[in-house]
């Protein structure tokens, strides 16, 4: 029998973004639920690793075996001495797919923009530039200014755009064309010979929606945006995979269970 494969968002879906008795509990839950069913278990998020290691402590999360980070351009694997070795194939990949550039480039090109507010120094990435801009500008101009920038200077990016709940800000990161939480996971079933009918992903934001909309398995936790869940949701009716999106009916950590449950990797309670 093929191992059960769930790869999850942290922040906002498995680590809540309230602490309370209910949190707390569905963790302890999920914990439990993990150590039952043997499921290997991958987290995917926009954090640094260490920024990632650091929530699976905080948060007491089950130890995965891997960690795709910065959104989806560096893979970690977590090697036989308990050290975390860089996927260094996905690096040379996302390199070539950006000629050579890495982020330091973008930010040449891009800094300058007055409605671009460069995140701190450790939400950047070899690969990945990263800004705050405030939720009243106008996203679609926004993003054809940024388009334009690149263009003019022989560049093409991946542009990804999410909101920070508890900030009240949006959130864009610029990426190699080819650098998504979806490219990282294709590369993770095409080297570690991972099926896709055995994965199931949970994620809450709009920097999940490639996934949610690949046709793999996939939980939105209660907490996901009315637009990416209708997004989402249509297009999965489109292209007839209904049955591949279960929108959760509870938040965070919770939720995922409930998902896990629902595609048969928890059993219920």
């Amino acid at each position: 029998m093929k191992t059960a494969v769930l790869a999850s968002d942290l922040d906002g879906t498995l680590i809540p973004l309230e602490r309370t008795a209910e949190t707390r509990s569905a963790l302890r839950s999920f914990g439990l639920h993990c150590g039952k069913s043997a499921c290997s278990l991958i987290y995917v998020t926009g954090r640094h690793l260490s920024l990632a290691l650091d929530g699976v402590v905080a948060f007491e999360l089950p130890q995965p075996e891997t960690i795709i980070a910065d959104v989806g351009t560096t893979i970690w694997r977590k090697a036989s001495d308990q050290r975390w070795e860089l996927d260094q194939g996905y690096a040379e990949l996302l390199r070539q797919h950006w000629n050579g550039r890495e982020a330091t480039d973008i930010g040449a090109i891009l800094d300058s923009l007055p409605e671009l507010r460069l995140q701190p120094d450790d939400r950047q990435g070899r690969f990945k530039r990263s800004y705050f801009v405030d939720l009243d500008v106008m996203q679609d101009a926004l993003a054809e200014d940024v388009r334009a920038a690149l263009e003019n200077a022989n560049t093409e990016a991946q542009l990804i755009c999410s909101v920070d709940p508890v900030k009240q800000v949006a959130l864009l990161d610029v990426l190699p064309p080819q650098a998504s939480k979806l490219s990282a996971l294709e590369h993770l079933c095409n080297t570690k010979s991972i099926a896709r009918e055995t994965l199931v992903y949970a994620g809450d934001s709009g920097n999940d929606l490639q996934v949610f909309e690949s046709g793999i398995r996939s939980v939105l936790v209660a907490n996901t945006p009315a637009d990416v869940i209708a997004r989402s949701r249509t297009t999965a009716s489109t292209h007839g995979r209904s049955a591949c999106i279960y929108i959760a009916t509870q938040k965070y950590t919770a939720g995922v269970i409930e998902g896990c449950q629902h595609f048969g990797l928890f059993e219920a309670d």
